[in-house]
Protein backbone atom coordinates (compact mmCIF):
# COMPACT_ATOMS: atom_id res chain seq x y z
CA UNK A 1 0.00 0.00 0.00
CA UNK A 2 1.55 3.37 -1.08
CA UNK A 3 2.15 5.57 1.88
CA UNK A 4 0.38 8.66 1.39
CA UNK A 5 3.04 11.27 3.12
CA UNK A 6 5.88 10.13 1.06
CA UNK A 7 6.20 13.24 -0.57
CA UNK A 8 7.08 14.83 2.53
CA UNK A 9 9.65 11.80 3.68
CA UNK A 10 10.95 13.05 0.09
CA UNK A 11 11.22 16.67 1.14
CA UNK A 12 12.60 15.44 4.53
CA UNK A 13 15.26 13.07 2.91
CA UNK A 14 16.77 15.75 0.91
CA UNK A 15 17.11 17.80 4.46
CA UNK A 16 14.85 20.70 3.71
CA UNK A 17 11.95 19.76 6.18
CA UNK A 18 11.53 18.48 9.42
CA UNK A 19 9.69 15.21 10.19
CA UNK A 20 6.29 15.11 8.58
CA UNK A 21 3.68 16.94 10.30
CA UNK A 22 1.90 15.50 12.76
CA UNK A 23 -1.41 15.04 11.00
CA UNK A 24 -4.61 16.41 12.40
CA UNK A 25 -7.67 13.64 13.24
CA UNK A 26 -10.51 16.13 13.12
CA UNK A 27 -11.47 16.16 9.38
CA UNK A 28 -12.61 13.65 7.27
CA UNK A 29 -9.87 13.31 5.36
CA UNK A 30 -6.58 14.75 5.97
CA UNK A 31 -3.35 16.97 3.65
CA UNK A 32 -0.60 17.25 3.81
CA UNK A 33 1.05 19.97 1.55
CA UNK A 34 4.65 20.86 0.74
CA UNK A 35 5.31 23.58 -1.97
CA UNK A 36 8.47 25.47 -2.63
CA UNK A 37 10.30 27.18 -4.49
CA UNK A 38 7.23 29.52 -4.92
CA UNK A 39 8.47 32.68 -6.34
CA UNK A 40 6.82 36.25 -8.09
CA UNK A 41 6.89 36.69 -11.79
CA UNK A 42 10.40 38.26 -11.55
CA UNK A 43 11.61 34.43 -10.28
CA UNK A 44 11.84 36.09 -6.35
CA UNK A 45 11.09 34.02 -3.83
CA UNK A 46 8.15 34.68 -1.73
CA UNK A 47 8.79 36.32 0.99
CA UNK A 48 8.06 35.30 5.13
CA UNK A 49 4.15 35.96 5.51
CA UNK A 50 3.15 35.85 1.74
CA UNK A 51 -0.56 34.42 0.97
CA UNK A 52 -0.81 30.82 -0.11
CA UNK A 53 -4.57 29.27 -0.68
CA UNK A 54 -5.40 25.73 -1.33
CA UNK A 55 -8.63 25.41 -3.31
CA UNK A 56 -10.85 22.84 -5.33
CA UNK A 57 -12.94 22.97 -8.51
CA UNK A 58 -16.00 23.18 -7.92
CA UNK A 59 -19.00 20.51 -8.88
CA UNK A 60 -18.88 21.92 -12.83
CA UNK A 61 -14.87 20.31 -12.82
CA UNK A 62 -12.95 23.69 -14.18
CA UNK A 63 -11.33 26.19 -11.98
CA UNK A 64 -12.20 30.04 -12.34
CA UNK A 65 -9.96 32.61 -11.37
CA UNK A 66 -9.64 34.67 -8.75
CA UNK A 67 -11.08 38.59 -9.04
CA UNK A 68 -10.33 42.09 -7.33
CA UNK A 69 -12.64 41.10 -4.94
CA UNK A 70 -12.46 37.27 -3.94
CA UNK A 71 -9.37 34.95 -3.89
CA UNK A 72 -11.87 32.14 -5.24
CA UNK A 73 -14.81 32.40 -7.22
CA UNK A 74 -17.15 30.44 -9.06
CA UNK A 75 -18.40 27.28 -7.59
CA UNK A 76 -14.41 26.80 -6.05
CA UNK A 77 -14.02 25.79 -2.66
CA UNK A 78 -11.48 27.35 -0.28
CA UNK A 79 -9.40 24.50 1.54
CA UNK A 80 -7.24 26.47 3.44
CA UNK A 81 -5.01 29.97 3.45
CA UNK A 82 -1.34 29.77 4.74
CA UNK A 83 1.83 32.25 4.72
CA UNK A 84 5.02 31.18 2.79
CA UNK A 85 7.65 30.76 5.54
CA UNK A 86 11.45 29.85 5.29
CA UNK A 87 11.78 27.57 8.51
CA UNK A 88 11.05 24.25 7.24
CA UNK A 89 12.85 25.00 4.41
CA UNK A 90 15.82 27.03 5.12
CA UNK A 91 15.23 29.10 2.35
CA UNK A 92 12.20 31.76 1.16
CA UNK A 93 9.06 30.22 -0.74
CA UNK A 94 8.55 27.41 0.95
CA UNK A 95 5.46 26.24 2.70
CA UNK A 96 4.91 22.78 4.54
CA UNK A 97 1.06 22.85 6.03
CA UNK A 98 -1.41 20.27 7.32
CA UNK A 99 -5.39 20.22 7.27
CA UNK A 100 -8.12 18.06 7.45
CA UNK A 101 -10.89 19.28 5.72
CA UNK A 102 -14.81 18.18 6.69
CA UNK A 103 -17.33 17.14 3.04
CA UNK A 104 -19.97 19.47 2.72
CA UNK A 105 -22.32 20.33 -0.31
CA UNK A 106 -19.96 21.75 -2.61
CA UNK A 107 -17.11 19.91 -1.04
CA UNK A 108 -16.92 16.00 -2.43
CA UNK A 109 -14.83 13.29 -3.58
CA UNK A 110 -12.89 13.51 -6.67
CA UNK A 111 -12.43 17.56 -6.64
CA UNK A 112 -9.34 18.30 -8.14
CA UNK A 113 -7.05 20.18 -5.85
CA UNK A 114 -4.58 23.81 -6.70
CA UNK A 115 -2.66 25.72 -5.04
CA UNK A 116 -2.78 29.59 -5.63
CA UNK A 117 -0.20 32.44 -4.47
CA UNK A 118 0.10 35.98 -3.98
CA UNK A 119 3.48 37.47 -3.83
CA UNK A 120 2.34 41.10 -2.82
CA UNK A 121 -0.46 39.50 -0.66
CA UNK A 122 -0.38 38.45 3.12
CA UNK A 123 -2.80 36.53 4.77
CA UNK A 124 -4.30 39.93 6.72
CA UNK A 125 -5.17 40.73 2.84
CA UNK A 126 -9.09 40.75 2.84
CA UNK A 127 -9.55 40.88 -1.27
CA UNK A 128 -6.96 40.58 -4.13
CA UNK A 129 -6.77 43.59 -5.33
CA UNK A 130 -6.96 45.38 -8.83
CA UNK A 131 -5.07 43.64 -11.23
CA UNK A 132 -2.88 41.39 -8.46
CA UNK A 133 0.22 39.13 -9.34
CA UNK A 134 -0.43 35.55 -8.92
CA UNK A 135 0.90 31.67 -9.68
CA UNK A 136 -1.30 28.55 -9.63
CA UNK A 137 -0.60 24.80 -9.65
CA UNK A 138 -2.99 21.88 -10.05
CA UNK A 139 -1.15 18.54 -10.88
CA UNK A 140 0.65 17.97 -13.96
CA UNK A 141 2.51 15.38 -15.58
CA UNK A 142 6.38 14.92 -14.62
CA UNK A 143 5.74 15.29 -10.80
CA UNK A 144 7.56 12.68 -9.41
CA UNK A 145 7.14 13.65 -5.75
CA UNK A 146 2.91 13.28 -5.78
CA UNK A 147 0.72 11.45 -8.43
CA UNK A 148 -2.79 12.94 -9.61
CA UNK A 149 -4.65 11.01 -6.43
CA UNK A 150 -2.70 12.95 -4.43
CA UNK A 151 -4.19 15.93 -5.77
CA UNK A 152 -7.78 14.80 -5.58
CA UNK A 153 -10.21 14.74 -2.92
CA UNK A 154 -10.24 11.64 -1.63
CA UNK A 155 -13.23 9.53 0.15
CA UNK A 156 -10.65 9.45 3.48
CA UNK A 157 -7.27 9.02 4.67
CA UNK A 158 -4.00 11.46 3.81
CA UNK A 159 -3.03 12.90 0.03
CA UNK A 160 0.01 14.43 0.08
CA UNK A 161 0.02 17.03 -2.89
CA UNK A 162 3.03 18.56 -3.23
CA UNK A 163 4.88 20.98 -6.05
CA UNK A 164 8.71 21.03 -5.43
CA UNK A 165 10.62 22.65 -8.48
CA UNK A 166 14.24 22.28 -9.73
CA UNK A 167 14.97 25.14 -6.90
CA UNK A 168 14.42 22.86 -3.82
CA UNK A 169 15.62 19.37 -6.32
CA UNK A 170 12.15 18.62 -7.18
CA UNK A 171 11.06 17.17 -10.33
CA UNK A 172 9.20 20.47 -11.57
CA UNK A 173 10.65 22.95 -13.48
CA UNK A 174 11.35 26.24 -11.80
CA UNK A 175 8.42 28.34 -13.92
CA UNK A 176 5.66 25.87 -12.16
CA UNK A 177 6.29 27.66 -9.05
CA UNK A 178 6.37 30.90 -10.63
CA UNK A 179 3.64 33.56 -10.56
CA UNK A 180 2.85 33.63 -14.18
CA UNK A 181 -1.29 35.17 -13.78
CA UNK A 182 -2.48 38.56 -13.44
CA UNK A 183 -5.81 39.21 -12.06
CA UNK A 184 -8.74 41.00 -13.45
CA UNK A 185 -8.75 44.91 -12.94
CA UNK A 186 -11.57 46.91 -12.10
CA UNK A 187 -12.49 50.13 -14.26
CA UNK A 188 -11.91 53.40 -13.31
CA UNK A 189 -14.48 55.68 -11.79
CA UNK A 190 -14.69 57.59 -15.21
CA UNK A 191 -14.99 54.14 -17.51
CA UNK A 192 -17.67 53.45 -15.49
CA UNK A 193 -19.36 57.31 -15.90
CA UNK A 194 -18.04 56.81 -20.07
CA UNK A 195 -20.22 53.40 -20.29
CA UNK A 196 -22.91 54.35 -17.90
CA UNK A 197 -22.68 57.87 -20.93
CA UNK A 198 -22.69 55.76 -23.36
CA UNK A 199 -25.63 53.60 -22.53
CA UNK A 200 -27.80 56.77 -21.80
CA UNK A 201 -27.10 57.74 -25.45
CA UNK A 202 -27.97 54.64 -26.92
CA UNK A 203 -31.28 54.43 -25.07
CA UNK A 204 -31.91 57.89 -26.07
CA UNK A 205 -31.46 57.42 -29.95
CA UNK A 206 -33.76 54.16 -29.43
CA UNK A 207 -36.68 56.09 -27.95
CA UNK A 208 -35.93 58.53 -30.66
CA UNK A 209 -36.49 55.71 -33.54
CA UNK A 210 -39.53 53.95 -31.59
CA UNK A 211 -41.11 57.57 -31.87
CA UNK A 212 -40.86 57.78 -35.18
CA UNK A 213 -42.32 54.31 -36.19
Amino acid sequence: MKTKHCALLFLAALGLVSAPAARATSGDFTINFAAGILTASNSTALADGSLVVLLTNGINGSFSAPSASAFVTGDDVLLGSFGSNSVDFSTAGGLVATLAPNFSSSLTVGQQIMVRWFPTLTTLSLVPGDGVSYGQYSYTGGNTESTLADWTIPASGVISPTLATAALSGSLPNSAGQASFTGSSIPEPSAFALFGGLTALGLAAWRRRSRMV
